[in-house]
């Protein structure tokens, strides 16, 4: 017996694709251009390149203390539209010898998720984005009685 999620069954409505969404996920890049995001570990290179410089000036533009999860998403959306549509810049991630190009909503989550990274700095809390691994062993007390 075959699985019915892959199946298609006739007159079942399908999904509709936003007009918002952009660009399709899967379109890889060889060569990301100046104003295109790179979603990367190279600290090297996503610190250094154009269009995540220009993603950080927008964070913190758009950053507010105690910003709403609503608010943070419409923030995002701004953001967004600013790199895609006025810059012409894409939102990549990394995948072995090349870069896909992540769709519109994968791109909104990506900042909403620097939003809130923004909001535990403006809280005091440690920088998420370099933690190492601390790991804390719970329970031993020191026996120098």
């Amino acid at each position: 017996s075959s699985s019915s999620a892959s199946r298609i069954i006739p007159g079942e409505k399908r999904k509709k694709r936003k007009s918002n969404e952009v660009f399709v996920e899967g379109e890889v890049v060889q060569d990301p251009q100046p104003m295109d995001v790179l979603g990367t570990r190279q600290q090297a290179l996503s610190k250094t390149h154009p269009g995540n410089m220009f993603y950080r000036e927008l964070i913190n533009k758009y950053s507010v203390k105690g910003s709403t999860s609503e608010e943070q998403k419409k923030m995002a959306q701004k953001v967004v539209a600013a790199i895609c549509n006025d810059k012409k810049g894409r939102f990549l991630k990394e995948m072995g010898t090349g870069w896909v190009v992540l769709n519109y909503n994968r791109s909104v989550q990506k900042v909403v998720l620097a939003f809130k990274n923004a909001q535990y700095k403006f809280l005091g809390y440690p920088d998420t984005s370099t933690r190492t691994n601390t790991s804390v062993t719970i329970g031993q007390e020191s026996s120098s009685a």
